[in-house]
């Protein structure tokens, strides 16, 4: 081991009892540990990190040769860029974690050209050792802070790509300077003044992001919630058949030629129908939804052909799973709520036209797993399932222009029993929500594995956008094209049974 690392060893463990014994960021790491820290706290502890170093430094640059300094300067700058980082990640997967996302909070480059300008600078010979000391001090602690800046670009940039609706903020202490103040805002990423992330010696501004669970559709800016997956369950031959034969009795039929449609049923069962629209483009405002759920009760009731109280059983079942009751439906604890759901599906229209489901999967044992299923295999839900009428809804779900998830499209062309809800649902157009019941069961016709840029071109490619709107898609997924290309992405083909 050299005499720089050995002076270096000592110095990092010095610095580190400092920023150990710190009491304010002892507190910030008992919220990252409890999970209640948020980004501001990262910015704090980047802040007050970055002081101690540049205070640290500076009472040092005295006692070091100039090729000392600039050694340790740089490797000083090295470890307090890994940890602001990680600190973020820390807290960006807490965040993601309650908000039922799953990506891979992002890493910023290190500045290696503007630290060791810095560095360079404190073994200037033609300044006095004060003017050194104060480099030390502010220069030191503004690169550092800037760390926090560029991890907080980093991450916004990489999740605006994927869909997420993201945005800067950019707050002052309110002891600043005229330009500070200017530069204070919040802004859609992209929307951003390009100095936004600047900061002079000494600033104290914040500039951190948000996103929230809201994913947003690059075409038309259209935002909703993020709602988990789960898993289908994979069937036997004889499961199958067990639970066609259940399908078809909801249907009001059996596998008997004298099979007939059950006389009570609303207006629109057994006939096939495309999605009703609602009068609001977007989901269905909070001011809104009492008078929402009204009308859709009545829609229900004409409909299915129920009476008032078993509309709203209907109704009441229904609203539980397209809101935070979802994940229960998922673990099998809602088994009333399903079944009431299986029969109010039963007597309503079925959806006429293709349907798409997205998935995602945060491991990859998981998503093996499921990719084991092969032509031929059969499979359920393992509750109500959720498709869409939408392609670029199930894309979205299913994470194709994120590089680092597993992704899984399957479409269903001959569905018999799914119902359109998106009149009836919260979601509205947005989701373009297509439910069928948990008793619908489908065989794989068709599977392909194919890279994720090629598939979202072909996508772009066979829409109904205008040449307009595909030129400018097809322009946003080629900014990502050389990562996408080595994503894959799993189609299936399904046909229900």
């Amino acid at each position: 081991m050299s005499k720089q690392d050995d002076l270096l060893f000592q110095l990092q463990d010095e610095l580190r009892l400092r920023l150990t014994s710190n009491p304010e960021l002892k507190a910030i790491f008992r919220k990252i540990q409890s999970g209640t820290a948020t980004l501001d706290d990262t910015f704090r502890y980047s802040q007050i990190s970055s002081e101690l170093l540049g205070n640290f430094l500076s009472e040092k640059v005295s006692e070091l040769s100039p090729s000392d300094r600039e050694y340790v300067c740089c490797e000083l700058l090295k470890s307090r860029h890994f940890d602001i980082n990680q600190r973020v990640a820390e807290v960006q997967r807490l965040t993601d974690k309650k908000n039922r996302l799953n990506l891979n909070p992002q890493k910023a480059t290190f500045p290696t050209e503007r630290v060791q300008q810095i560095a360079h600078s404190l073994a200037d010979p033609t300044v006095p050792i004060e003017t050194i000391q104060r480099r030390a001090d502010s220069s030191v602690a503004n690169v550092g802070l800037s760390f926090h800046d560029d991890c907080i670009q980093e991450n916004a940039k990489f999740r605006s790509n994927a869909g997420l609706k993201c945005r800067i903020v950019r707050t002052t202490d309110g002891k600043c300077c005229k330009w500070c103040t200017s530069m204070a805002g919040r802004w859609v990423y992209g929307e951003e003044p390009p100095d936004v992330y600047r900061r002079h010696d000494n600033c104290t501004c914040s500039v951190t992001f948000e996103n929230g669970r809201e994913r947003q559709n690059v075409r038309n800016k259209k935002t909703w919630e993020v709602k988990e997956d789960f898993q289908p369950t994979v069937l036997s031959r004889e499961q199958a058949d067990e639970l066609q034969q259940q399908n078809l009795q909801y249907r009001g039929l059996t596998n008997s030629r004298n099979s007939g449609i059950i006389k009570d049923r609303g207006k629109h069962f057994g006939k096939f129908r495309g999605q009703i629209d609602i009068p609001y483009e977007f989901e269905v405002p909070d001011s809104q939804i009492d008078k929402f759920n009204q009308s859709a009760l009545n829609s229900i009731i004409e409909e299915t052909g129920y009476n008032r109280e078993q509309a709203q059983k209907f109704q009441n079942a229904l609203i539980e799973w397209l809101g935070d009751d979802y994940e229960e439906f998922t673990k099998g604890n809602r088994k009333e709520q399903e079944q009431i759901i299986n029969e109010g599906l039963a007597r309503m229209g079925t959806y006429d036209g293709v349907i798409s489901r997205g998935m995602n999967f945060r491991k990859q044992a998981e998503y093996e797993a499921f990719s084991a299923l092969e032509v031929g295999d059969t499979y359920s839900g393992n509750t109500v399932y959720a498709w869409s009428s939408e392609r670029e809804v199930a894309n979205n779900y299913a994470g194709a222009s994120m590089s680092n998830l597993y992704s899984v499209i399957i479409e269903c062309e001959n569905n018999k029993t799914a119902v359109g809800i998106q009149h009836i649902s919260k979601h509205g157009n947005v989701e373009a929500e297509v439910l069928s019941p948990s008793t619908a069961h489908y065989v794989i016709t068709d599977k392909k594995t194919i890279n994720k840029y090629d598939y979202l071109e072909q996508s772009i490619l066979s829409s109904n956008y205008s040449a307009e709107e595909k030129e400018a898609l097809l322009k946003n997924i080629f900014k990502g094209k050389e990562i996408l290309s080595k994503c894959d992405i799993i189609c299936y083909k399904v046909r229900e049974v």
